[in-house]
């Protein structure tokens, strides 16, 4: 049976495994920071509203053939349904206008540089426990990413001596260095 001689190893064992660790830990934080945000940016983690109805929101025509955007059109996942439209005294013909994405467009040169007044119903998608779990890691990770930096120079910094002592190691075995003996 051969005797195994680990002289001179100093550990390597031990922190070949930190080394691992630390690189599988910033592979898991990579793939879940990415699938996070790729989650955040869909419509299945939030939760559609129940109707929500707008009387007499009055926005200026811009010019004959202009638009405007009604108030609640920044609203994540926005849908619009817009019932009435007058200019304070005639009821707009559905003809009279066109309504894409919450945005109301003069269709016709007709009543432009007037004030619209809109009857409009909405819904949108708001945050729920499971997006703001998503978000609150997310936040986390972002946060604790700022110290793998750190534990990767401290790792370089272990290894350039662990590597040094090594050397000196070999070296003395190979009798290419005195030894240290006392008198």
């Amino acid at each position: 049976m051969m005797k195994r001689n680990k002289k001179g190893v100093a550990g390597l064992n031990i922190f070949l495994t930190v080394i691992a660790l630390l690189f599988v830990t910033g592979i898991i934080i990579m793939a879940f920071a990415l699938a996070s945000s790729q989650l955040l940016e869909t419509d299945n983690v939030f939760t559609r509203t129940s109707a929500f109805t707008v009387t007499d929101e009055g926005n200026l025509m811009n010019g004959t053939l202009g638009y405007f955007d009604l108030s609640n059109s920044t609203r994540n996942g926005v849908q619009c349904s817009v019932l009435a439209i007058n200019n304070g005294t005639v009821t707009l013909l559905s003809g009279n206008y066109s309504v894409s994405n919450c945005r109301v467009s003069n269709a016709t040169a007709q009543f432009g540089g007037q004030t619209w007044f809109t009857n409009y119903t909405y819904t949108y998608l708001e945050r729920n426990s499971a997006s703001d779990v998503i978000n609150d890691t997310n936040t986390s990770i972002a946060g604790a990413v700022d110290w793998f930096p750190i534990f990767i120079t401290i790792a370089a910094i272990v290894v350039l001596v662990l590597l040094i002592v090594l050397i000196i190691v070999s070296l003395r075995g190979a009798g290419m260095m005195g030894g240290t003996g006392g008198a």
